[in-house]
């Protein structure tokens, strides 16, 4: 793997602005990567404190401040949604009458949405939520009995679903002037009852999702301009897209030949992400399926690998090579070093940190925050990145 490479490279690439800072790159380069150091990213853990009687935990979304939406459930078996923000979390309760709450996504304003409700397909209604305005619920599509949210950027763009007769699913969009009144995005077997979800908008307002096609398979699609794109399969029927990046890069799962794979879409080319070896501590099994679930502004994408004996791994693919488990990621300094199982990563910022779910010692679910923690050897490198990178810019300044 190669992550500590591409993180220092987030810092010394501003250099190439100036002709200084050209020739500060041209010394610096070389050094990082010949240096062993590139070889070594870990992290720190940290998990989430949910209130005393709640049993389960999971960081569903992160923003680039390091806010979480998490999901704890209680021990009569409710969902509540939660605001991670400076170590603390903030229940944000219900919409009225309901029971359960479940947040999917947070934008860099720290506005939640999500669905709440009483639980099961077709019993919630969306919503978003924000500090000043508390939780209030988005209007659903003609016809709808309920409604999920599932991800908004930071216009306030509302990407999710509603649901009809219980059980169809159709792709919306909500625009922040319009929340009473979503937008349907329509299908890739152009008709009005196939089913569809939408899972992910960027800051283009591009929507990401899943829809029935004329053949009757589900497949994953792009959603940009008025146009619902089909992105395709890995040679398999179906596929699906979970998330979308700024540039338009894509992840999601599709089926092969022979299983179902983790995927990069960019540049108009679905790329297989492989899988993860069984016969492992944390994948035991054999025939194991990747799932791609969140995928940062440089490519990078994380997810959950699932083994035929239904053990989880949650992997990180780096922009090249193979996926990586995050377990063996954990830095054997950390305190919880060797006392929890990372099953699941389903976000990621844009430094880096990753939020997800896996099992304590005594398979507790536990939600979880992983915060890079670079070595000995790429603090070092960094620091060399940081002085080239002042001293380009005392250069443009002089």
């Amino acid at each position: 793997m190669a992550r500590n490479t591409s993180g220092l490279l987030r810092w010394i690439i501003p250099m190439a602005n100036s002709a200084c800072g050209l020739a500060a790159m041209a010394l610096i380069l070389p050094v990082v990567l010949a240096s062993p150091a590139r070889a070594q990213l870990l992290y720190k853990v940290t998990v989430f404190q949910l209130p005393a009687g709640d049993t389960y935990g999971s960081g569903m979304s992160i923003n680039d401040s390091g806010q979480v939406a998490v999901q704890g459930t209680d021990s009569a078996n409710h969902n509540h949604a939660f605001l991670y923000t400076g170590g603390v979390l903030n229940d944000l309760g219900t919409l009225t009458g309901a029971t359960d709450s479940t947040p999917n996504g947070i934008n860099n304003s720290a506005y939640v949405v999500g669905s709440s409700g009483q639980g099961g397909f077709g019993n919630n209604a969306p919503f978003v939520y924000n500090a000043g305005g508390g939780m209030q619920p988005l209007g659903l599509a003609s016809g709808a009995d309920g409604g999920v949210a599932t991800s908004i950027n930071d216009s306030g763009q509302v990407a999710g679903y509603t649901t009809i007769t219980d059980s169809v699913g159709r792709p919306v969009l909500y625009n922040p002037s319009s929340y009473g009144t979503p937008t349907d995005l329509g299908s890739l077997a152009g008709t009005p009852t196939a089913v569809g979800y939408a899972t992910a908008i960027n800051n283009a307002g591009h929507v990401v999702g899943q829809s029935t096609t004329a053949s009757g398979d589900s497949h994953a699609f792009l959603y940009k301009n008025g146009v619902m794109s089909d992105l395709g399969t890995l040679g398999g029927a179906s596929s699906a897209a979970n998330a979308i990046n700024n540039s338009d890069q894509i992840t999601g799962s599709a089926d092969t030949l022979t299983g179902t794979d983790a995927f990069l879409y960019t540049g108009g080319v679905m790329h297989d992400l492989g899988t993860l070896p069984g016969g492992t501590t944390t994948l035991p099994g054999s025939n194991v399926t990747t799932y791609g679930n969140a995928i940062d502004p440089y490519g990078w994408v994380v997810g959950e690998a699932v083994d035929d004996e239904n053990s989880l791994s949650a992997f990180i693919y780096e922009g090249s090579g193979a996926l990586v488990d995050l377990n063996t990621m954990i830095s054997p300094k950390d305190p919880l070093y060797g006392l929890i199982t990372l099953q699941n990563a389903q976000g990621i910022n844009d430094v880096g940190q990753i939020v997800g779910y896996g099992l304590d010692t005594d398979s507790n679910q536990i939600g979880f925050i992983l915060t890079p923690a670079p070595e000995p050897g790429s603090l070092c490198l960094l620091g060399i990145g940081l002085f080239g990178l002042l001293a380009s810019r005392r250069c443009r300044v002089s």
